[in-house]
């Protein structure tokens, strides 16, 4: 008699014990016994599923899955499966997918623990909802998508700005330097502006296709009769024949326009064809350059390679590098001032905007300098 009460008394008090252990955890949790029969549940429980109450939820566990796992397993046989693991060994995780009473799918994270019950052992299943922590990671999964879908626009875009810019580049330059020449009669020079504004005004054009934000809003611009105004300017050049630049690019053509160009200002002009060819320029011949104007998109090392290993160069880390790129997109020109650059030309080469890079990067510095 006295064994018998003090066998129920061990009992009560680990169904103390058990309680206590489930309702203080966070997780929905479950209390087997040693036939295997749900004997328990906690408020979580309750609460993830939407019941009224513990009796509801044991009543109605069978019923929160589905015949087959989304691993085409029985639910049965996995749960039974999973549970007999638990007993071997006292420990058990695995993946669960619970149906909530709307039909929606719960994905899950189950843990099971064996624990000693009086002179017996139980089963506590434990569940970790799973739903945040799977929209988290296909949220980020969608942003990887969405980083790797613009790497690969921008890269798009800015090559077809290089093959699209590179030829109207040689067309704007060269009739800018045609429209100087004093021995061209009026007619003819009437023709070269003609065909100088066409190609501004395609330049334009271009740079709508190119620009996506413009496309999505519709405001694309038309220039043509800016680019009537502009042309009518005349441009006042400095006197730059104490200067001696750089040009770097892996187009002949757009050093012949480059250097045709800055020649205007009568200062001395070397080109080269490769940022390879630039440095070895540098390295070999110890030339003082006011300034190196440096294409981007090069083979074998583009432009920013070639400007950081020049900046490795003892009496070349203080010389202007300007970057004067047909790659045009957005964004492009603070990529190459957070580079080490120190000014910025498009291609086709703006007489206006070049001629304020001089001034300000090769004749105001000079003038510091004296």
């Amino acid at each position: 008699m006295v064994l018998l009460i003090m066998d129920v008394d061990e009992v009560a008090k680990a169904n103390d014990r058990i309680r206590i252990l489930l309702d203080k955890t966070p997780l929905a949790a479950w209390f087997w016994d040693s036939n295997r029969k749900i004997v328990d549940c906690n408020e979580a429980a309750v609460e993830l599923f939407g019941f009224k109450d513990k009796e509801e939820c044991l009543r109605r566990y069978s019923g929160l899955y589905s015949e087959y796992q989304p691993d085409g397993q029985l639910s049965v046989d996995k749960l039974n499966k999973c549970i007999e693991k638990a007993w071997v060994s006292g420990h058990f995780e695995f993946e669960w997918t619970y149906k909530l009473l709307d039909g929606a799918p719960l994905p899950s994270e189950v843990i099971l623990v064996k624990l000693e019950y009086g002179d017996d052992y139980a089963m506590v299943g434990y569940t970790r909802d799973l739903r945040e922590q799977i929209a988290l990671i296909e949220e980020m999964r969608k942003a990887e998508i969405a980083e790797e879908s613009n790497k690969a626009k921008s890269q798009f875009l800015a090559n077809m700005s290089k093959e699209m810019r590179t030829p109207l580049n040689v067309i704007v330059g060269l009739c800018d330097l045609m429209l100087e020449e004093d021995k061209q009669n009026t007619d003819y020079k009437e023709n070269l502006r003609e065909i100088r504004t066409a190609g501004k005004t395609l330049l334009a054009q271009i740079n709508n296709v190119l620009d996506i934000s413009k496309i999505e809003t519709g405001k694309l611009d038309d220039s043509y009769t800016e680019e009537k105004k502009i042309d009518k300017q005349k441009l006042v050049r400095a006197d730059l024949s104490f200067a001696k630049v750089l040009v770097v690019d892996d187009m002949q053509t757009n050093l012949d326009v480059a250097k045709g160009l800055l020649g205007k200002y009568k200062m001395q002009v070397d080109c080269v064809l490769s940022g390879q060819e630039a440095i070895e320029q540098l390295r070999t011949e110890q030339q003082t350059y006011n300034a190196i104007f440096m294409d981007h998109m090069m083979p074998g090392m583009d432009g920013i390679e070639t400007a950081k290993a020049i900046r490795n160069i003892e009496y070349a880390q203080n010389i202007p590098i300007i970057a004067m790129t047909a790659n045009a997109i957005e964004g492009t020109e603070e990529m190459f001032y957070a580079n080490g650059f120190q000014g910025f030309l498009t291609k086709p080469i703006n007489i206006f905007h070049l001629d304020a890079i001089t001034q300000k990067w090769i004749h105001n510095s000079e003038e510091k300098n004296e």
